[in-house]
């Protein structure tokens, strides 16, 4: 593997890591600050679709 393969590969990895880090954030601490806030169960499942709706819409671009 030369070095600009291995570059592009290192680019690529951080990429992704990088679009995860919101997905992490999302999926994991959005949810419980909601219920920290007195947001009811009902109200944050109804809620929770539309924080995905980036990766949702990502095929478009």
């Amino acid at each position: 593997m030369n070095q600009s393969t291995a570059t592009k590969i290192g680019v690529i990895g951080a990429l992704y890591f990088s679009q995860g880090i919101p997905n992490g954030f999302f999926r994991h601490t959005v949810p419980v600050v909601f219920r920290d806030s007195g947001v009811s169960l009902e109200q944050i499942a109804l809620f929770y679709p539309a924080l995905y709706t980036p990766w949702m819409l990502k095929f478009l671009w």
